[in-house]
């Protein structure tokens, strides 16, 4: 159990960090409440310790469903549309000194 003054303690029925004063464990949602024992996975709530132990999260259905995007991150511009992008805007640039006269 939680001692006044600490930081942190060791969760009863897990075994993880658990932050003095937080409502759960954030692994195994453990609680007062529950006795800080198995019986609070099932009724738990997240508290930012990831996905409540759940093996089966599917990261990618979850994007698909939540976003309606593809799950996998963008790539870095390759080195040709880095070029034309700076070509471009050196054209521009010159174009507005051109048009300004500086």
């Amino acid at each position: 159990m939680p001692v006044p003054g600490d930081q942190m303690f060791l969760c009863p029925n897990c075994g993880e960090e658990v932050r003095v004063g937080a409502p759960s464990c954030p692994s195994c949602g453990s609680d007062d409440d529950t006795g800080w024992s198995e019986e609070a996975e099932a009724g738990y709530t997240d508290y930012g310790g990831g996905y409540g132990g759940n093996d089966d999260f599917d990261y990618d259905e979850f994007v698909r469903r939540e976003l309606g995007g593809d799950p996998e991150r963008p790539t870095l511009p390759d080195r040709k549309e880095l070029v034309t992008g700076a070509v471009a805007l050196v054209l521009i640039f010159a174009l507005l000194v051109w048009l300004l006269g500086l």
